[in-house]
């Protein structure tokens, strides 16, 4: 047996990254259906199409037999974008995830089906932020997001001197050197 190989996980795409990982021929990342897609595209070269996804000794293939399988899967996915990647993935029945940028997020029509975003007024700043919302929904006992995060030192008092028993003094002293 050859020694474990480095394996790459997280993959730039067309437009970020996706999170994959070549797993022979697991049940959790089954690599074949991925390589007949890339196949479909002229992407494989010899290795990879006489390649035996069911050898026992995946895991420890060598670096050389890693690398003959990445270098055209790194070619691929940055053919593609993380939605079309997504996609085929779905449909292969595959583990293969976007990585999601804070845009990305507010953009998932997913989420957006689900209401998951709240917008919450900022009197203080004279406009409303989105922020997420619950993270489940139940029927019985909806979760509600119903008010803004504190802003910044908004409930220092009640914290320092109510709850950890700080005086006033204290609390002056904190910030005015630039503590709180």
């Amino acid at each position: 047996m050859g020694a474990k190989h480095r394996t790459t996980q997280i993959w730039p795409c067309k437009d970020g990254w996706v999170s994959w990982s070549h797993g022979g021929n697991s049940m959790l990342s089954p690599s074949l259906p991925l390589i007949k897609w890339m196949e479909s595209e002229g992407f494989t070269n010899e290795f990879l199409r006489n390649f035996n996804w069911d050898r026992p000794d995946f895991p420890q293939i060598s670096q050389e037999e890693m690398d003959n399988i990445e270098e055209p899967t790194a070619r691929f996915f940055v053919s593609h974008t993380k939605a079309e990647l997504l996609e085929g993935a779905v449909k292969l029945k595959v583990m293969l995830y976007p990585m999601s940028t804070a845009a990305d997020m507010i953009g998932n029509r997913q989420l957006a089906a689900r209401n998951f975003w709240v917008e919450l007024d900022h009197p203080e700043l004279g406009t409303k932020i989105t922020y997420p919302g619950p993270f489940a929904k139940f029927s019985e006992s909806p979760i509600r997001i119903n008010r803004r995060a504190p802003l910044i030192g908004e409930h220092n008092r009640e914290i320092f001197e109510k709850e950890l028993g700080f005086s006033g003094e204290d609390l002056l002293a904190m910030k005015q050197a630039g503590i709180i």
